[in-house]
C-alpha cells in the first residue's frame, strides 16, 4: 500500500497519534507519501511496526537491500562463493581440543591452573 493512501485512511482524530507513535509529525509523514521527503530505514521499520504490517518497508525504502537485513539474503562471503568452491565444514580450525586441563588454562586465577 502506498504511504499517502495509508495515511488518508487513517481517521483524522487519530492521525496525531500515529505520526507520535512514528515519532515525527503527520505533516512529514505526509511530505514522505507525496515524495517531497526521503523515508529512511528507521522510518520504514517504525512505518511497518505501527501500521502492523499494512507498510512494508520494502516498498518505504526499495534502494534498501531488505531480504539481507531481514536474514534471507546472502552474506558477503556467500555472495562472493563460486557455485564451484567446496563450502567449507565447521572446524574448529586452529583450536585444542576441549580437555579439563585446557579448560582451566583459560580462566584467570584458575586453582587448575599449570605453572609453564
Amino acid at each position: 500500500m502506498k504511504l499517502i493512501d495509508y495515511l488518508n485512511s487513517i481517521p483524522i482524530v487519530d492521525r496525531e497519534s500515529f505520526a507520535t507513535r512514528c515519532d515525527t509529525s503527520f505533516d512529514y509523514l505526509r511530505q514522505v507519501g507525496y515524495g517531497n521527503r526521503p523515508c529512511r530505514e528507521a522510518l520504514a521499520i517504525t512505518l511497518e511496526r505501527e501500521s502492523e504490517g499494512e507498510l512494508v518497508c520494502e516498498e518505504l525504502c526499495p534502494d534498501v537491500d531488505w531480504a539481507f537485513i531481514r536474514g534471507g539474503g546472502a552474506t558477503p562471503i556467500e555472495r562472493n562463493r563460486r557455485a564451484s568452491d567446496e563450502v567449507p565444514a565447521p572446524s574448529r580450525a586452529g583450536r585444542q581440543p576441549a580437555s579439563p586441563k585446557n579448560i582451566a588454562d583459560t580462566l584467570p586465577g584458575s586453582p587448575m591452573k599449570q605453572p609453564p
